[in-house]
């Protein structure tokens, strides 16, 4: 297994040393210019009156609950309607299907 070997310097001049650089010139200062303020007057905002009152908001609630009571009860009239419709035929595939099955697969 080689060593390392420690290196040797092939060069006989010295190293140069790194030189600081120069310094920037020192700034001149300048003496501010005052600028005149102009005066503004701010209005401030006034909260606006509402269009409509509390008691308005509480009738248009009670409008739309009653009509979302109404919608409902029309959908479950529906669905009952479909249920009512579609148990025959529901039957009628099940009746099927069991005596299919029993046909092809229970031996008597």
């Amino acid at each position: 297994m080689p060593t390392a070997t420690p290196r040797k310097s092939t060069s006989t001049t010295p190293r140069k040393r790194r030189t600081r650089k120069a310094t920037a010139p020192k700034a001149v200062k300048t003496v501010p210019t005052i600028k005149e303020v102009k005066q503004m007057t701010v209005e401030t905002p006034v909260r606006p009156t509402p269009l409509l009152k509390f008691e308005d908001y509480q009738k248009d609630f009670n409008i739309r609950l009653e009509i979302h009571n109404y919608e409902i009860k029309e959908l479950i009239k529906d669905i009952k309607w479909v249920y009512e419709q579609t148990k025959p035929l529901v039957k009628q595939g099940y009746d099927y299907v069991v005596s299919s099955y029993n046909r092809a697969f229970v031996s008597e």
